[in-house]
């Protein structure tokens, strides 16, 4: 195991950090492969998770070239052939855990993907009208722009937060209702009944 660490720590720009205290030597290395955490690619629009599972895990996926895309029945599908060269650029504005504002300059209609991932409470908007998030890459959310310069904000929303602020409520409701109720109960075992 020595050779390999050996060779590598002799190259500066794969190596992010070494803590030589712990065990035989960590060294935390960056992977050249690893994609941006936002960029623009070609969307391929598939109309399910089976089918982008196949097409994600088939010898014909380019990731960071193409973003597959599941897209509902009736979303435009782009029948023009791929673009050549670079899509465009994506700027990260503003990255929070709830919200993350990005810019974007499309040289050609593209996918937007955002390494992160996708579920339930996250809306997004371009341009400030809203816009689908759509599942990129089976994992990660994906929104189609346009060609031209636009933001894109993804916001996150606890789902059915209001449902559960509601029950809650009721809940509350319920007790105070029943402390009342044991209150008078015990005022009248003491007292005896009212007349």
């Amino acid at each position: 195991m020595r050779g390999p660490i050996s060779r590598i720590s002799g190259n500066r720009e794969v190596i992010l950090a070494k803590e030589p205290r712990v065990g035989a030597g960590v060294v935390l290395l960056r992977n050249p492969n690893t994609l941006p955490r936002a960029y623009l690619a070609t969307p391929v629009c598939v109309p399910d998770e089976p089918a982008a599972r196949a097409l994600v895990l088939s010898r014909s996926f380019r990731p960071g070239q193409q973003a597959v895309l599941e897209c509902p029945p009736g979303t435009p599908r782009d029948e023009s052939p791929p673009a050549t060269g670079e899509p465009g650029q994506v700027r990260i504005v503003h990255y929070a855990p709830e919200s993350v504002e990005l810019e974007v300059e499309a040289r050609t209609p593209a996918a937007l993907v955002l390494n992160d991932a996708f579920y339930d409470g996250w809306s997004a908007t371009l341009d400030g009208q809203p816009t689908p998030i759509l599942p990129a890459n089976l994992a990660v959310r994906g929104v189609r722009v346009p060609a031209g310069t636009h933001r894109v904000s993804f916001t996150y929303r606890t789902p059915r937060l209001g449902l559960g602020a509601l029950l809650s409520l009721g809940t509350l409701g319920l007790l105070g209702l029943a402390v009342l109720v044991e209150r008078r109960r015990r005022a009248q075992a003491f007292f005896g009944p009212s007349r």
